[in-house]
């Protein structure tokens, strides 16, 4: 998180998937359990699951809370 604005900056587009919270939370809770079996594609070998979960869902709720409205605000005033 420490590096998103620069990323942002640095990015020529933008896609911004716009599921309902519960999907997300649904998706995350899915890769949780089975992540218990298999790791995540993409994910290092013992990666904490839970931890990294756990610390997921409060990254969602606070981008569904402060970033989903500033990104809604800037693409409806259409600034580039």
């Amino acid at each position: 998180m420490e590096t998103v604005w620069l990323r942002l900056d640095e990015a020529d587009t933008l896609v911004y998937v716009d599921l309902p919270l519960y999907v997300h939370f649904w998706l995350m809770t899915k890769r949780m359990i089975s992540g218990y079996f298999n790791s995540p594609e993409g994910w290092p070998e013992n990666s904490p699951i839970f931890k990294g979960s756990t610390i997921g869902y409060c990254v969602l709720w606070l981008s569904h809370k402060y970033l989903t409205p500033m990104i809604s605000r800037i693409y409806r005033s259409g600034a580039k």
